[in-house]
Formats: structure tokens, sequence, C-alpha cells
């Protein structure tokens, strides 16, 4: 190996304190702040985790990336941290009132979102706005109400060949 004039030889760092940064989903992002708890599990160390807190929500997007970037800062004394390695993160946030749906029970169109609402005893398709997504469960946004009645499964209620007419949701 060979040196040039200019290159660095080596990085002096101080892993004292180390950062845990994680991509998150944008839709997400917005309801994370500064001090919501994380709890952070380490993929190369089973059973393994350590709590923290997001201490910043990165305040721009890359380009064509469609989630934010948060970090937490990790104490690196007596913790499995390895810089570089890959680690898992969960954190609990509060979304206010919302209608949530299994995942299965709606269907993505690909432009549109649609659940199979019981009508006059015939499950019906209707649009509806997809929010934030977590563990198997959507939120609705609009397009349902709380008392309504929808098919716990949309995929079983369609054929291969289908075109899907979205009803009237005037009710």
């Amino acid at each position: 190996m060979y040196v040039t004039t200019g290159q660095a030889l080596l990085k002096v760092i101080d892993a004292s304190q180390v950062w845990a940064q994680f991509n998150v989903a944008s839709n997400v992002a917005g309801q994370l702040k500064k001090g919501t708890p994380i709890t952070i599990s380490f993929n190369q160390v089973e059973g393994k985790t350590l709590q923290s807190s997001v201490h910043l929500v990165e305040p721009v997007y890359e380009e064509g990336e469609n989630f934010a970037q948060v970090r937490a800062l990790l104490p690196a004394k007596g913790n499995p941290v390895l810089i570089g390695q890959v680690i898992t993160g969960k954190a609990a946030y509060s979304t206010g009132s919302a209608i949530w749906v299994p995942k299965d029970a709606v269907l993505d169109l690909g432009g549109q979102s649609v659940a199979f609402l019981k009508m006059d005893g015939v499950f019906k398709p209707i649009g509806v706005r997809v929010g934030q997504k977590t563990d198997g469960q959507l939120e609705i946004v609009s397009g349902l109400k709380v008392s309504d009645v929808i098919a716990a499964n949309a995929q079983f209620l369609v054929d291969s060949e289908s075109f899907i007419r979205v009803a009237d949701t005037s009710r």
C-alpha cells in the first residue's frame, strides 16, 4: 500500500457516545419528537435491548427517499454497540383518536385503497384513505365510520381478473 500526500491514514473518534440512526417512514416521522422513548435491539446479539430516546429528527429528506432519519444517543460503555452494526428500534407514540383496521381488510389498487363495507347485507367496495401502518394494522383517515362493518380480508372478495368499481360513498 502506498500513501499519497493528503491521504487520511486514520480517523480518531470519541466512542464514548455513539448515535443510533434509523430510517423512519415519512408519515410516521411527524409523530416522533425529541425525547420519544425508543427500545433498541441489536440484530447480532439476540435478546439484548437498550432504552434510549429520540435525540434528533432530521429536518430534511434526501431527494427521492420516502423516509426520514431519526437519531438516538447510545452510551458505548458496557453495551454491545459496534459501529456500523444493524439495529432495530421501536418507538411508542400517540396517534390520537383514529379508526384502525387489520391490514388484510384493505385492498391497495395502486392509486386507491378499498375496503369492503357491508351495506344491505352485501359487501360493497368503498374508497378509503390510509394513514399510518403499524404491526399489521392500518389507520383509516377517511372513508369509514366507527360503526361500519367491513370484511376482515378484502382479498377473498376479489376475483383475480375482476375490475373493482368503487361504490358511491354518500351514506
